[in-house]
């Protein structure tokens, strides 16, 4: 397995309401991540997000993860636990099919 990590040390918090066809609506919401002015990655929460996957990376090196909306305030909470700790979006590949087995956030050292 290859891990792949994109630190952040910023990040905007983005949450709504999305319908694509006026009469269904739905929770949206999503973290995006920055190193200083750079985007990194995004975390993306709701049942409007139908991913293929919990993780992938795009075309230009971002991490993109995925959860339902449940987990946003667990994970709101875990990034104000961190404070000024240095934290990085991860993913980890299957080097045999490349795509992602699992991601998340995690401090680093």
């Amino acid at each position: 397995m290859n891990i792949i990590k994109n630190p952040f040390n910023t990040y905007r918090i983005t949450y709504g309401i999305v319908s694509h066809d006026r009469t269904d609506f739905k929770d949206y919401a999503h973290i995006d991540c920055y190193r200083g002015t750079k985007k990194v990655g995004q975390i993306l929460f709701g049942s409007s997000i139908s991913p293929g996957n919990n993780a992938n990376i795009d075309h230009i090196n971002q991490i993109n993860l995925y959860f339902p909306l449940t987990h946003f305030t667990p994970l709101l909470q875990v990034l104000k636990f961190c404070g000024s700790q240095s934290i990085a979006l991860y993913v980890e590949m299957n080097e045999h099919k490349n795509t992602a087995c699992m991601g998340g956030i995690a401090t680093e050292t």
